[in-house]
């Protein structure tokens, strides 16, 4: 007659002492994974619609730098803007223009002078700011301590083709 083995009929592995303990475990640790991917859902989208802000800027700036006429038209800079951030609700533009002499970069002049040293032209340039508020899908109400809107900011200065 064969003997039967030793543990036969007895309860082994996961079943024997673990009963429970693997479910109680993820129970305890999925709302934290749950936590870290929305926060990183909403940092990837505050961070798209940064990049969408200040490229925005950036099309503005370079509808303006084209030539003299169009560093003059304001309203086309801040419409080239907000035409290319479209996928950003809310959003401003503000353009404007300025002039520098190349003797003294960082110093605004007026554009219809002349420079003193060396005697030229002074040098034109547009600048475009934008700006949005973007309030995030999940914001504190799901998690502690995320704020309920972000003031997302571009600029870009670019100067105008002689």
């Amino acid at each position: 007659m064969a003997t039967l083995p030793h543990n036969r009929g007895r309860l082994t592995g996961v079943a024997a002492g673990q009963d429970g303990t693997s479910l109680i475990e993820v129970a305890l640790t999925m709302p934290l994974f749950l936590a870290l991917l929305i926060a990183a859902a909403v940092f990837g989208v505050v961070c798209f619609d940064s990049i969408e802000v200040s490229s925005a800027a950036r099309a503005g700036a370079q509808y303006g730098m084209q030539n003299h006429a169009t560093a003059l038209d304001l309203t086309g800079m801040q419409t080239a803007a907000l035409k290319n951030g479209t996928n950003v609700t809310g959003m401003a533009a503000v353009a404007k223009n300025f002039c520098q002499c190349e003797a003294s970069l960082g110093t605004n002049t007026s554009c219809s002078s002349v420079c003193a040293s060396p005697q030229t032209i002074p040098i034109q340039f547009v600048q475009v700011n934008t700006s949005a508020s973007v309030s995030p899908l999940f914001n504190n109400r799901w998690l502690p301590g995320v704020p309920v809107s972000f003031t997302l900011t571009g600029q870009a200065v670019m100067r105008v083709q002689q």
